[in-house]
């Protein structure tokens, strides 16, 4: 370190010396600083692509058909549940993408992990918003698949109930839409991680962990898929009043066919904590220390690179600009139509699984659910 005065102590040299802060605002203690650290944000990171992959790839399939079942909806309409959340994730993708890039990327991610918590929280409202839930008023004589509808002859069915469900009047049709608003803010974290919260990681890490680091965010995301799957098997087989009524008052077990399990249990187990895990995203600092080994490569190449124009372009502008040099980048434009074809597989198998296996085998939810995790 050079003496007090001398003259080759550059303001340079003591703005590296400044140790990178951590907090909200002002609110920089001393004791975070530790949190300033690479690791630190891929632990959070982790937590936070498995709660929301347990939800969108695990849970939301494994209840669909009860919430099928309660509110009266078609398999199409239970799709299109599932589908608000690539929704969601398409209205703010290219202003995430692009405004994270420029600003504050923690917490821009922060913001998104907020919205999609409390997406995950509004999904269980409607379980609080509808009467409670009347046995007497639903299909079915105590064996399970008495209450399937057959199948339409000549483009009709007979019977009332399978064109109405078991979901009836205005309180129902809200309820299906705020569960459609829900999933879409739940599809913005996503949005986030994909873009700005990988790269994030992967600017400050060092280049022989940061595939380790990858692996590890990659893995959690699969593993709480089963996760997902097993868990929405045990809260299916709680009654879906269970919170309001009596145990001993329920008569029926999940075999009887007017069983409707605990649904809305899993989106506020998610939902609570990830409002909470969005905060510490808040505290992470603008940028990390860059690791000593590849200061001077990054040092070499900002050094070589040519000095920009002062004008940018616009918001708008800019994302196409950058949009159309991404799609004349054939590396990019390969593995853009791999991941098209493996989620249109994967999202639709997954799906509707759960259902297929509790129709042709006359399973209850929950085993169907835990089978297929």
């Amino acid at each position: 370190m050079a003496e007090k005065g001398d003259p080759d102590t550059s303001k340079a040299d003591l703005a590296e010396e400044k140790p990178v802060e951590c907090g909200i605002g002002s609110v920089k203690p001393r004791w975070m600083r530790r949190f300033a650290d690479v690791r630190c944000m891929v632990a959070m990171i982790c937590i936070f692509n498995f709660l929301a992959s347990s939800i969108h790839f695990g849970y939301l399939n494994g209840v669909l058909t009860t919430i099928e079942k309660q509110f009266g909806i078609s398999s199409y309409q239970s799709g299109l549940i599932k589908s608000c959340k690539e929704i969601g994730e398409l209205c703010v993708v290219l202003f995430v993408a692009y405004l994270g890039g420029k600003g504050h990327r923690p917490v821009v991610f922060g913001v998104t992990i907020f919205l999609t918590g409390v997406g995950f929280i509004m999904m269980a409202i409607p379980h609080y918003l509808l009467d409670p839930y009347d046995l007497g008023n639903n299909q079915g004589n105590g064996t399970l698949g008495a209450g399937l509808c057959p199948a339409p002859i000549n483009g009709s069915v007979a019977d009332p109930i399978c064109l109405a469900g078991s979901g009836t009047g205005s309180s129902s049709d809200t309820s299906i839409y705020l569960m459609y608003f829900g999933m879409v803010l739940s599809g913005f974290g996503p949005s986030a991680f994909t873009t700005i919260g990988i790269s994030y990681m992967d600017d400050y890490a060092p280049k022989k962990t940061s595939p380790l680091y990858f692996g590890i965010i990659s893995a959690c995301g699969s593993a709480s898929a089963a996760v997902g799957f097993v868990i929405s098997s045990v809260f299916l087989s709680f009654y879906v009043e269970f919170d309001r009524v009596d145990k001993a008052s329920v008569s029926i077990n999940p075999i009887d066919s007017r069983w409707i399990g605990a649904w809305w249990l899993g989106f506020l187990c998610v939902g609570v904590p990830l409002v909470i895990v969005s905060f510490p995203f808040f505290c992470f600092p603008k940028s990390l220390p860059v690791p000593e080994e590849e200061e001077e490569e990054e040092h070499d190449k900002n050094v070589k690179q040519e000095p920009q124009s002062g004008d940018e372009p616009g918001i708008i502008k800019g994302i196409f600009v950058q949009g159309r040099s991404l799609l004349t980048n054939p590396v990019f434009m390969t593995m853009l139509g791999y991941s098209i074809f493996r989620a249109a597989l994967l999202q639709g198998f997954t799906l509707y699984i759960p259902k297929l296996v509790e129709v042709n085998f006359g399973l209850t939810a929950s085993r169907a659910s835990l089978f297929t995790g």
